[in-house]
């Protein structure tokens, strides 16, 4: 569902930076500001970047997969007791099936439920169902403890921030309604397969006539449908004694099969369509700008990092630059290192590289580069590759700080990761980088793990 993942794994942020302290976001906060316009969109996009800190992904996954698995317990639970409904229905074997008792023992159940929920549309408060009701309870069992226990309750203001929830129950609700009607009509097809039936409807008072209208009027749409249902004359000497004929039994076995299809499994489906229908819908509609206490500070933060980078633009072309240095051959080691500057790793990247590569951690403030500083002295790598982002203006900080890495190590080059549209700063990045006799940047992936294999 569209925006659904964003949505929630901002809630989730925003639960962890409510309920506990706020996450060193000043790298996220740059990267969300050039890659995103103003807006939601913006919120999501820092979400999304200070999600690894979280374990974001590896939670909202325990969560989806709990739902996953879950559910289709019960809907395997719901199918075993259908099957049990629909053999317990037809009785013992050798006495004659009532088909009205047969009918009203699998569908009174489900007929109820699904009349009670329609009723229920005109409840604001209603919740979907009870079949759905439980399991959420089932579902919230497993995941109100532990790690997971946050991204749950993100799920849940998710859905309930777009009235969702009632929907979503819904969903599950008519699911299961399914999985049990379409066990109680494979053991129909499979019990009348295998097994010889004869059928009657019986009375003690009622006039014979009411029993041939209520099985023509059952009938009607099954018979449209296909299905070979009785005459009314078969109907009418059908009554208090069965009769053993092929045909005979033919039609009434079709005429239990067609309604149980037809107003039991149909209107389940339709309702299921009809749910799934409006959880989309719910999903799928763009969401308002939030307005709250959190969401107001966090576009303080993102507005300040906005104007920290409009301000912070690159020297002049009469600035002179100093030449970077490099650490000797004899002092290097056969090391080789790599360092994001202000920017996150691609997951496909990082582990594109080998186990004989340091991965740094990324720079984004002062204590940040110093640590970096630390490591490279004691590292000594003979290469050294600066991961950067092409949308990032080529400032005097960014520069200043490549200046301050290279004589620490025996070579360095730098890595564009690739950007598209008006924020792609590649050519300055070539200019500055020249100016300062670093050479130009390496623009694609393997080229920068060519170069980082090399024996100089």
């Amino acid at each position: 569902m569209q925006h659904l993942d964003d949505a929630w794994r901002y809630e989730l942020v925003r639960l962890n930076e409510s309920e506990s302290t706020w996450l060193n976001d000043t790298l996220a906060n740059r990267e969300a500001v050039q890659q995103t316009d103003s807006g939601l969109p913006r919120l999501w996009r820092r979400a999304q970047l200070l999600g690894p800190g979280l374990a974001a992904a590896d939670t909202m996954q325990r969560v989806s997969s709990t739902l996953r698995t879950s559910a289709m317990a019960m809907g395997l639970l719901a199918f075993v007791l259908g099957l049990s409904a629909g053999l317990a229905a037809l009785g013992d074997v050798g006495e004659p099936v009532n088909v009205i008792w047969a009918l009203l023992a699998v569908l009174l159940v489900p007929t109820l439920s699904l009349l009670l929920w329609i009723v229920s549309w005109l409840l604001p408060q209603a919740k979907g169902g009870w079949l759905g009701q439980a399991w959420e309870w089932v579902a919230n069992r497993w995941l109100s403890q532990g790690k997971a226990a946050r991204a749950w309750r993100a799920w849940l203001n998710v859905a309930e921030q777009r009235q969702a929830t009632r929907w979503w129950l819904a969903v599950v609700t008519h699911s299961l309604w399914v999985a049990t009607l379409a066990g109680a009509l494979l053991a129909l097809l499979v019990a009348f397969s295998l097994r010889h039936y004869t059928f009657v409807w019986q009375t003690t008072w009622l006039e014979a006539t009411v029993f041939v209208e209520l099985a023509q009027a059952i009938s009607a749409v099954p018979a449209w449908l296909g299905f070979n249902v009785p005459e009314a004359q078969t109907i009418l000497i059908s009554g208090n004694q069965a009769i053993d004929q092929s045909t005979v039994r033919t039609q009434w076995a079709h005429w239990l099969v067609g309604a149980v299809f037809v107003w039991g499994l149909l209107p389940r489906l339709l309702a299921l369509m009809i749910s799934a229908y409006f959880l989309r819908r719910c999903y799928a509609k763009v969401e308002p700008l939030p307005k709250d206490a959190y969401a107001l500070l966090v576009q303080e933060r993102l507005d300040k990092a906005a104007r920290t980078i409009s301000v912070d633009g690159p020297p002049g072309q009469l600035d002179q630059w100093p030449q970077a240095v490099f650490l000797s051959p004899q002092k290097c080691r056969d090391t080789r290192a790599a360092i994001p500057l202000e920017t996150v790793w691609l997951d496909e990247s990082r582990a594109a590289l080998t186990d004989a590569v340091h991965v740094l951690a990324p720079i984004d403030d002062r204590s940040s580069r110093q640590e970096a500083l630390v490591q490279l002295q004691s590292l000594a790598p003979s290469h050294l590759l600066i991961v950067v982002d092409a949308q990032q203006t080529p400032d005097r900080g960014l520069l200043n700080t490549i200046l301050a890495l290279t004589p620490l190590t025996g070579s360095a080059r730098v890595y564009l990761k690739p950007a598209g549209g008006a924020r792609n700063r590649t050519t300055q990045w070539q200019d500055k980088l020249q100016a300062i006799g670093l050479g130009k940047p390496l623009l694609e992936w393997p080229s920068a793990l060519q170069w980082m294999t090399m024996n100089d």
